[in-house]
């Protein structure tokens, strides 16, 4: 791994003024990525094309309660044989006092169970969010543009409706949890 100065990170996201570490040998594994399927700013596909010229060997795509990049990301990693893509996910629950995220690997992205799941997750994620805007309007607090969500946020809503009006149009049986969740919008 280089350590030049135009390589290197600042500090952590947390903590900017914090050094940063190199490990002195070649890091061959990363099992901790985001893709644009949920907060991270690359394609699936422009993401394996650039930890292609890196290192890596080994990579864990582990997107934010979605399993949506993990085909891509797996199908652009066929042009590189020496590299490895693990499908992963990161899980996230907090309390009033503190925030667990985990990650999971080997996951079998097609498990109906799971999809049903990761979706209700993300619509409690919409409405805790149409809920902290009416919270806002009852404080009278004015959005301003720079309040507006970013481009990544405004695709990431209209995926996920698409996903909502593709799994509706299947008028496949939804579980008791999904009928409640779906009549809540």
């Amino acid at each position: 791994m280089s350590n030049s100065p135009e390589q290197q990170a600042e500090g952590s996201r947390y903590d900017h003024e914090a050094q940063v570490v190199s490990p002195s040998w070649q890091v061959e594994v990363d099992l901790h990525l985001h893709t644009t399927a949920s907060d991270g700013t690359l394609t699936p596909q422009l993401l394996i094309d650039q930890v292609a010229t890196t290192g890596l060997r080994v990579v864990a795509v582990t997107d934010h309660d979605s399993t949506e990049g993990l085909n891509d990301a797996i199908a652009a990693s066929a042009k590189y044989p020496r590299l490895t893509v693990i499908t992963g996910i990161e899980l996230g629950t907090a309390t009033e006092e503190s925030e667990l995220h985990l990650l999971g690997y080997f996951i079998n992205a097609s498990n109906p169970t799971l999809q049903e799941t990761l979706l209700q997750f993300r619509l409690e994620r919409v409405e805790a969010a149409r809920a902290m805007v009416r919270r806002l309007a009852e404080l009278q607090r004015v959005l301003d543009s720079g309040d507006a969500p970013s481009d990544a946020v405004r695709a990431t809503l209209a995926a996920e409706r698409d996903k909502l009006r593709e799994l509706l149009s299947t008028r496949q049986p939804l579980s008791r949890d999904m009928r409640v969740a779906l009549a809540r919008r």
